[in-house]
């Protein structure tokens, strides 16, 4: 019975609500309303946009030259860590209303880099995928699906870090 009370006044003292009666459920439910009430506001969301991942990229101290590719979709180019980068808008109407974004870096190589290589990358990283283009090139990719309203700032630029840090590991793989 004391730590049932207990368990109470803890619940109580996180959600600042009276549980009387209420019970450790009842109280966490109210933990789980106010966190959904809390909820980013849809202005601080990064959407698959070229100004907004621009700003983001921007904001992090990285260049982010907003143009088109080929089809008229939004493309951005930029770097890191001495390794250029395009930003390549996916699922786009009319060139817009992107549902989600992919990181593209290719390297040239001199035929060293072998598929066993690219094989090993693949198995044993987990987010950024690699693998040899039709010049024989490696490349290293990393989707973000910003579809149905897009994520927090904070969660994008953490995939920002996770890029930039693929990016970089990828580069000394490769050799």
């Amino acid at each position: 019975m004391i730590a049932h009370r207990k368990r109470r006044r803890v619940a109580a003292s996180i959600t600042g609500a009276k549980v009387m009666g209420l019970g450790l459920k009842g109280a966490l439910g109210l933990v789980v309303a106010a966190t959904m009430a809390a909820a980013t506001p849809a202005a601080a969301q990064v959407v698959a946009s070229g100004d907004s991942i621009a700003s983001v990229l921007r904001d992090r101290g990285y260049q982010a030259e907003l143009t088109k590719d080929s089809d008229g979709d939004p493309m951005i180019r930029s770097g890191a860590g001495g390794s250029k980068f395009i930003i390549l808008f996916m699922g786009c109407t009319n060139n817009k209303g992107c549902t989600s974004i992919q990181f593209y870096a290719g390297f040239k190589s001199s035929g060293s880099t072998s598929v066993g290589k690219m094989n090993d990358w693949n198995r044993t990283k987990r987010f950024a995928r690699g693998y040899i283009d039709n010049d024989g090139d490696p490349v290293v990719e990393m989707d973000i699906d910003l579809d149905e309203g897009g994520m927090s700032r904070a969660l994008f630029q953490d995939n920002l870090a996770v890029w930039v840090a693929a990016l970089d590991a990828f580069k000394k793989h490769i050799g």
